[in-house]
């Protein structure tokens, strides 16, 4: 019950957090086919959407076609015709008595207006000046906010080369983690080889120990899990709608068969984000059937754990 609580805490978290990028339609976009993919992947989900569509669309149809369905054709009941108004005659025209008037006296004579006096000229300096300082003032507004945006534009490109170099140091140091790896590896299997070879000359015709043969599976299975890593990263793939950790880590550990199928799959241990883990099995989901063993892997099937990390596989 806690873990629900807290999924469904997260699910709201983001949501919140992603509701300004929604209205982008790109992002939008994005959004909805990665939701379409969750919910063809997820059966759980998945039924529960349906239903939900076949209860609205049923809801829908039957408001739209249940009044022509369940209501019957209206009778209209007989008309009564019933005179409630009786003409009354007009009565008499009245003769009309026409009265003159007498007519009004004229109006007093109006006086000419007295001619107006000049009025002294005005001059336009202080307009002018007045214009011509507007004028400079919207000059002025105008480059302040070409400023502003230039520097907007320039703090943007900062972030993105900031974002581009700690890509590249990220990749830089997966990349160096994972030939420090090999190499490690590698010694191993060097000084297995040099502790499990018999002195030609004490021993000629010594069979190879069982040591020699297990650091060579060991090698072979290294081979596979590199081919098998480089198959699953091109469908590791984590979307641009929130900022991913990079202390996120996700442990899968799949059962393969010889020809590349796979048995089962489980998380030998989870990430604190619940989407991160749905895209660790959606990719390997997508990269299933997995590349087959090769021909020095004597086993039938065998289980590897891959690492995911946001910036690639281990």
């Amino acid at each position: 019950m806690r873990a629900r609580l807290t999924a469904l805490i997260d699910d709201l978290h983001y949501f919140l957090s992603d509701l300004r990028t929604f209205l982008n339609p790109r992002s939008a976009a994005a959004g909805l086919g990665d939701c379409w993919d969750d919910l063809r992947h997820d059966r759980e989900q998945r039924t529960p959407f349906l239903l939900t569509v076949a209860v609205h669309a049923g809801a829908i149809l039957f408001t739209i076609f249940g009044p022509l369905i369940i209501w019957s054709e209206p009778t209209i009941p007989e008309v009564y015709t019933v005179e409630l108004y009786q003409a009354v005659e007009p009565p008499p025209e009245v003769q009309k008595v026409v009265i003159r008037e007498k007519a009004p006296p004229p109006p007093p004579p109006v006086p000419e207006p007295a001619p107006a006096a000049k009025l002294p000229a005005v001059s336009l300096s202080p307009l002018k000046q007045k214009l011509a300082l507007e004028k400079a003032e919207r000059e002025k507004e105008k480059l302040r906010q070409e400023l502003i945006k230039t520097r907007m534009e320039q703090v943007k490109l900062d972030f993105m080369k900031e974002q581009a170099e700690k890509e590249a140091r990220k990749a830089a140091n997966t990349a160096v983690s994972r030939i420090s790896d090999l190499y490690r590896r590698e010694k191993e299997y060097s000084e297995a080889q040099a502790i499990t070879t018999p002195d030609a000359q004490t021993v000629p015709d010594a069979p190879p120990s069982d040591s020699r043969s297990r650091a060579r599976e060991m090698e072979a299975i290294d081979r596979y899990k590199a081919q098998l890593v480089q198959h699953i990263d091109k469908f590791w793939k984590l979307p641009e709608l929130k900022e991913w950790s990079d202390e996120l880590e996700c442990v899968m550990i799949i059962r393969v068969n010889r020809d590349g199928s796979v048995i089962s799959s489980y998380f030998k241990k989870r990430s604190a984000d619940s989407r991160f883990n749905q895209y660790v099995q959606k990719a390997v989901d997508d990269a299933t059937p997995l590349p087959p063993f090769p021909i020095d892997l004597p086993q039938q099937n065998d289980e590897i754990h891959v690492t995911f990390y946001p910036g690639g596989l281990l």
